[in-house]
């Protein structure tokens, strides 16, 4: 069953032939399986895309509930019959460094937010149309003028990196990379590297996991700090933080700095 379950998540994932890991073992009393597959294309060395997997592993999941005839829980079976005070993985993760238990947590904040009279009445307090959510004016305006910056910024220029740095960036990359594996720049980074260090003030790269960000920042800073550019790093996550800093040499300063630097 297992091995069946696995076949069937690689073939939505779009993994099928790749390297796969499985590890069978129980842990109070339960039986069950982990799987690790790699998502790297030998062939192009790149990573593969995995567009919405978490949708692709609940619809493999829905059908062996159907399968096997199991009792399908009500929030998997439909979203808005889940247990309001089940947790998701950020805030059983806040939750654990607090030393709390994440359901009594919520539950508390759910209790609170319920026993109060004036919560909803508050004038600072909008409800969202499209998804029923509830912010405050503040964060609202702020999300606004954020948006407004950004659209102002996308139409301005500045001076592009020149492409001597760039060119010389890539080749010290290329370099480590091949004297650690093998590999180099792909054409996505590439592409993604002289969008970046263009003429526009603000550039934007969307990518998963995996798919090279990181390096293609390492290799970006390089060019700016040749062009004599100070740069720093900024992150709403303190993993992401550290993430940035040791994996492309970005420094992050502290929320105070950044401010002042912004």
């Amino acid at each position: 069953m297992f091995e069946k379950a696995v076949t069937a998540a690689e073939q939505k994932l779009g993994l099928t032939g790749q390297p796969r890991a499985i590890v069978f073992h129980e842990k109070l009393g339960r039986r069950h399986a982990h799987c690790v597959w790699s998502r790297i294309d030998a062939d192009q060395m790149k990573a593969i895309k995995l567009s919405h997997y978490k949708r692709k592993l609940m619809d493999v999941s829905r059908e062996l509930y159907r399968t096997h005839e199991w009792d399908m829980p009500d929030g998997f079976r439909d979203h808005d019959a889940r247990d309001q005070q089940n947790y998701r993985r950020q805030e059983a993760g806040q939750a654990a460094r607090a030393k709390a238990d994440p359901k009594k947590l919520k539950a508390m904040f759910q209790s609170c937010w319920d026993q109060s009279d004036t919560a909803m009445a508050s004038s600072d307090l909008i409800r969202l149309c499209e998804s029923n959510d509830v912010t405050t004016k503040d964060y609202l305006a702020a999300e606004h003028q954020l948006g407004t910056c950004a659209e102002s910024l996308s139409k301005t220029k500045g001076t592009p990196v020149g492409a001597a740095h760039i060119s010389h960036a890539i080749r010290e990359q290329d370099a480590a990379m091949r004297k650690s594996f093998g590999g180099r720049l792909s054409d996505e980074q590439r592409a993604a590297l002289h969008h970046i260090l263009g003429p526009e003030r603000l550039a934007c790269i969307v990518g998963l996991a995996g798919a090279g960000k990181s390096t293609m920042l390492k290799t970006a800073r390089t060019a700016w700090e040749k062009q004599g550019i100070a740069v720093h790093g900024a992150a709403l996550a303190g993993k992401a933080a550290e993430g940035l800093q040791s994996a492309s040499g970005i420094s992050i300063p502290a929320f105070q700095q950044c401010c002042q630097l912004l």
